[in-house]
């Protein structure tokens, strides 16, 4: 009794939001029961094809009970889709099972500590992955040993809760919720009587009929349904949600016949009139519903921002994105959009306050939604608009690590690491960047500024410590990297690109025909004949060619000589003004000239 009574106190502290109390009450009735349930890895397979077993998480207890546990009459447990992947159940190596207990109060208040464990974890983590996983192993042990209505109901809605988050078990976790629903209102013979039912409802988070039926609409529309979803919000006269997703549905006759039924007996109410102005598209109807909840209706004011920033009126939208995020600061898409609007505004006016006031909402969207990339980026543009470079970088890690696909953000994080002079990070991305390059189909002489300031680092930074050998030799795998699957390219980037491999190339061959590839960039490029830098470019690197050919066999003098031949015959066609042509004409048909006597 007295581990009972800690118990609801602990969830008594959860529902008042004191995780801090409430974890040390589930710990006492852990300690009154004599229940040791901690975690502990072993061997074991998650999935269908698993060949090896890796280490998976489970509960280790640590009890002298013995003996048979009692079968009671629990809710229906759902399987998994045959085409899943997945398990049903961890396959541990070891095969070793919960302990059977004879009393069932003993076995059922087992349950509710490892549930109550279960909570203190969701408590006390983020909201990612691996809290799921922390918690999976107590659900897990929960349920098996099925020892009360409503404690293995409580397992089997928290195991939906986690399973909710993969698409291998998101259906499982939908069908399951419905179940649980649906034993509310259906009576089977067998099933549990009203008093075992309630035995233990106030030692574990088990929510209402009407919140139930909510979590299962909410399911429903995240899997698409949104037709069923919408028929279970009619029970709990959700209407404003019923006619978002009949809208959402196509079916904007029901939407709008529920919606006229509903303002015939609530003319006034502010939800409503937002649903009725989203399907009219009526701004007005948003403005009554704003001034008819006393300013207080979040959802009018985001209708209003959102039509002020669809027509491009950034400070009137900004205005009413703040009312928005100030009666709901939660709204993580309502701090995206108003750090968007700031952006914009700080293109107009007051640059450095408004890039504050932008930064400030992304990170208040990126605190409620960590894996926004788009956040992420924005707000290290910000930073880096700002000039804190150190504070852009940081971001920008975070970002291409929610959307490592996105060439964009590596290419940005590029070039901050050679802002804050970290080669060798810039030339992780540099490399992620050209793993990309087959998707993005974006060039190499985008980013030939980067390329070209990070050869700069490493040469200014060359000395005999371990970080600069490392940073040399990870440059000369770049530059064999971008010899072998860099484009040749047609214009200066790619030409000057060339040239500058030519420069760190390890020998004489591999830095002739690096040269090579930068001369025959430039005659390719559009616009030689009118530009003079491209025509200084091109004789600068046909001279240099010339002058790499000291070792080189006949045959590759005779075909160099008439490449540089080329070369003349272009500069001295061309038709801007340039005051060195005839010299350079000169200098490089004697080059030319020279070649074919070797030859």
């Amino acid at each position: 009794t007295r581990a009972l009574l800690e118990l609801e106190i602990g969830l008594a502290e959860h529902f008042l939001d004191e995780p801090g109390r409430g974890r040390v009450r589930f710990r006492e009735a852990a300690n009154i029961a004599q229940l040791n349930l901690t975690l502990e890895g072993s061997m074991g397979k998650r999935t269908k094809f698993q060949v090896d077993s890796k280490p998976q998480l489970r509960v280790a207890e640590a009890t002298s009970s013995d003996g048979t546990t009692t079968k009671v009459p629990v809710p229906e447990s759902s399987e998994l889709n045959e085409d899943s992947v997945l398990l049903e159940d961890v396959a541990f190596d070891d095969q070793k099972r919960r302990a059977n207990v004879q009393d069932p109060r003993r076995a059922a208040l087992t349950s509710c500590v490892a549930l109550a464990l279960c909570l203190d974890v969701r408590n006390t983590n983020p909201d990612d992955g691996l809290t799921n996983d922390q918690m999976r192993p107590y659900v897990a042990f929960a349920l098996a040993s099925p020892v009360d209505w409503l404690v293995h109901s409580a397992a089997l809605l928290q195991r939906c809760r986690i399973e909710a988050h993969s698409v291998y078990s998101a259906d499982r976790a939908a069908l399951q919720l419905e179940v649980l629903a649906n034993q509310h209102v259906s009576q089977k013979p067998g099933d549990a009587s009203p008093q075992d039912r309630i035995a233990f409802a106030s030692t574990v988070d088990y929510p209402s009929r009407w919140e139930l039926d909510g979590e299962v609409a909410h399911a429903m529309a995240r899997l698409g349904a949104f037709v069923s979803a919408a028929e279970r919000f009619k029970k709990i006269h959700e209407w404003d949600l019923v006619i978002e997703l009949y809208a959402a549905a196509g079916r904007r006759e029901d939407a709008l016949e529920v919606l006229n039924r509903e303002l015939e007996q609530k003319p006034d109410h502010p939800r409503l009139l937002c649903a009725l102005g989203d399907l009219r598209d009526d701004a007005t109807l948003h403005e009554r519903a704003w001034t008819k909840s006393e300013c207080r209706d979040w959802r009018a004011a985001r209708s209003l921002a959102r039509r002020h920033m669809n027509k491009g009126r950034w400070s009137e939208a900004c205005a009413w994105y703040d009312e928005t995020v100030k009666i709901r600061p939660q709204a993580s898409q309502s701090w995206f959009d108003l750090g968007c609007c700031r952006m914009r505004l700080a293109d107009v006016s007051d640059e450095k306050a408004q890039l504050g006031k932008a930064a400030r909402a992304f990170s208040r969207c990126v605190q409620h939604e960590p894996d926004c990339g788009d956040a992420w980026a924005n707000l290290a543009a910000c930073r880096l608009r700002s000039g804190q470079a150190a504070m852009a970088k940081n971001a920008l890690d975070r970002a291409v690590a929610t959307r490592p696909e996105d060439w964009r953000l590596w290419e940005n994080l590029s070039r901050c690491c050679c802002m804050l002079r970290r080669t060798q990070e810039a030339m992780v991305a540099i490399n992620r960047l050209l793993d990309l390059s087959m998707v993005s189909k974006r060039p190499v002489g985008a980013i030939l500024d980067v390329i070209l300031r990070v050869m700069e680092l490493v040469d200014e930074e060359s000395d005999e410590s371990f970080n600069s050998q490392r940073a040399r030799e990870v440059l000369d795998e770049l530059c064999l990297r971008l010899d072998t699957e860099a484009p040749a390219g047609a214009d200066r980037a790619s030409a000057t690109l060339w040239s500058a491999l030519a420069e760190r190339a390890d020998d004489v061959i591999t830095c002739r025909v690096r040269r090579a590839k930068a001369v025959r960039a430039y005659l390719n490029a559009e616009g030689l004949e009118r530009e003079e830098k491209l025509l200084e470019g091109l004789s600068n690197a046909a001279l240099a060619l010339s002058q790499s050919m000291d070792a080189a066999t006949a045959k590759e003098r005779a075909s160099t000589a008439l490449l540089l031949r080329s070369v003349a015959a272009r500069v001295g066609a061309a038709s801007c003004e340039w005051a060195a042509r005839d010299e350079r004409v000169g200098a490089i048909t004697g080059a030319a000239d020279g070649l074919e006597a070797a030859a």
